[in-house]
C-alpha cells in the first residue's frame, strides 16, 4: 500500500463492514503505531480503474520482551478481507505470502491475532494453541442479558436461555462472594490515577520465570494503545502503592464503555505479593468498579496457559466472575529463520490489551 491509497483502503473496508472508520483513525491503528507503519499488502483488480482493491491484509508491528531483556519483533494481524466476487482465487493465501515475505525483510518473526476464522489460518500453517475465555461479573442481570443476547442475532431461543441462566447465576454468584469477607479500613489502598512505575511492575510479572513474554509497554506504547487512542473508550486505573510512594504493588486497568458494560483489560501484581493479599486488592477493586454509574457488567479475556494466567482466572473466579468456553481462537505463525530466541505462545501473558480497543 502507497500513502497515497490510505483514503481508497480505508473506504474500501467501510464499504465492506458497513463501518465508518474514520482516516484518522485508520492512520492512528496503521500508520503511527509506536514501532512503525504497518506491513499493509492489498490485491488489486488491474482492469479496474481506481476502485480495484479486491483485498487487504495488514501486520502491525509489536515488540515483544522477556525478564531478561530480551526483544523480539511481531506483527498482529488485522484488516483481513477478500470481496466476495473473488472468493475462490487463493487471494487470502497469496495476500498472506506477501505479507510473510514483507515482515522477514523488516525482522518480524512471528505473526499473531484474534479470529473465529480457524480453517483458513490453519491452511497456512498457523497454530491455534488456544482460545480466549470469557469472564463475566454482572451486577444487573436483566440489562446484562439485554447487551449479551443482543450481540448475536442469528441466537436461537435455546441460546438465549443459557444466555439469561448465566446472567442471574452470575449475579447471584458475584452477589454471595461480596457480601462476606468485609475489607474495612484497606479499601483507602486503593488508588484511582496512572501506576507512574508499570513498566518496572510488567519486568517483576516476567521475572517469575525466564520463558513468560509480554508486549514491551514502553511509555510511546501507552500513549498510542490508551491516551491518544481515537476510539469512545474511558480508561479507569487503579493501583495499589508499595511501602515505598515509587512502588507499585498491584494495577489495574478499566475500559468503561457507554454501552454499560466494563472492560477489565489487564491486572497485574509484583511478584512478592501473596495470594490472599491478591485476592483483598481485586475485591476492593471491584467494590469501586461496582459503584461506576450505569454499570450492567464487567468482562474479561482469561486465558488457560501459563501459571500467571491461570492465577488470574483463580483470583477473578474468587471475586465472583464466572467463565466460559466461547472465545476467539488464538492464531501464532513462526516465520522466523533464527529459531536461537524462541517464543513459544503458552508463555505469553495475553490481556486484551493485545488488541488495539477499537471495538
Amino acid at each position: 500500500m502507497q500513502e497515497t491509497e490510505y483514503l481508497l483502503v480505508n473506504s474500501v473496508y467501510n464499504n465492506a463492514y458497513g463501518n465508518i472508520r474514520p482516516l484518522d483513525h485508520f492512520e492512528w491503528e496503521f500508520i503511527k503505531g509506536p514501532w512503525g507503519k504497518a506491513i499493509y499488502v492489498i490485491a488489486v483488480d488491474l482492469d479496474k480503474k481506481e476502485d480495484g482493491i479486491i483485498g487487504t491484509q495488514a501486520g502491525i508491528p509489536i515488540i515483544f520482551t522477556d525478564g531478561n531483556g530480551n526483544k523480539i519483533m511481531t506483527a498482529k494481524s488485522e484488516d483481513t478481507f477478500v470481496h466476495p466476487d473473488y472468493r475462490g482465487h487463493k487471494l487470502f493465501d497469496r495476500m498472506y505470502e506477501l505479507l510473510f515475505a514483507e515482515c522477514a525483510k523488516v525482522g518480524i518473526k512471528y505473526i499473531w491475532g484474534f479470529t473465529y476464522a480457524r480453517k483458513p489460518f490453519l491452511k497456512l500453517g498457523f497454530q491455534i494453541p488456544f482460545e480466549t475465555l470469557q469472564g463475566v461479573y454482572i451486577t444487573s442481570p436483566k440489562k446484562a442479558y439485554n447487551y449479551l443476547s443482543g450481540l448475536n442475532k442469528e441466537n436461537k431461543l435455546s441460546d438465549n436461555i443459557k444466555i439469561w441462566g448465566l446472567c442471574y447465576y452470575n449475579w447471584l454468584n458475584v452477589f454471595i462472594k461480596s457480601s462476606f469477607g468485609k475489607i474495612g479500613k484497606n479499601i483507602s489502598e486503593v488508588k484511582l490515577g496512572i501506576c507512574k512505575n508499570k513498566k518496572s511492575l510488567i519486568n517483576s510479572v516476567l521475572n517469575n520465570s525466564q520463558n513468560l513474554w509480554s508486549i514491551d509497554q514502553t511509555e510511546e506504547y501507552l500513549n498510542w494503545r490508551i491516551r491518544n487512542n481515537p476510539y469512545p473508550n474511558n480508561y479507569l486505573e487503579y493501583y495499589v502503592l508499595g511501602k515505598d510512594s515509587s512502588d507499585c504493588n498491584a494495577d489495574f486497568l478499566f475500559n468503561k464503555r457507554s454501552e454499560g458494560f466494563v472492560y477489565l483489560e489487564e491486572f497485574l501484581f509484583n511478584k512478592s505479593e501473596t495470594h490472599e493479599r491478591k485476592l483483598l486488592f481485586t475485591k476492593m477493586v471491584m467494590q469501586k468498579i461496582k459503584s461506576e454509574k450505569g454499570l450492567t457488567i464487567c468482562r474479561f479475556w482469561g486465558f488457560d496457559t501459563n501459571k500467571i494466567s491461570k492465577d488470574e482466572i483463580s483470583i477473578l473466579k474468587s471475586v465472583g466472575f464466572t467463565f466460559i468456553k466461547k472465545g476467539t481462537a488464538f492464531v501464532w505463525k513462526d516465520i522466523s529463520s533464527n529459531k536461537n530466541l524462541i517464543i513459544e505462545p503458552n508463555n505469553i501473558i495475553l490481556s486484551r490489551l493485545y488488541t488495539q480497543g477499537n471495538r
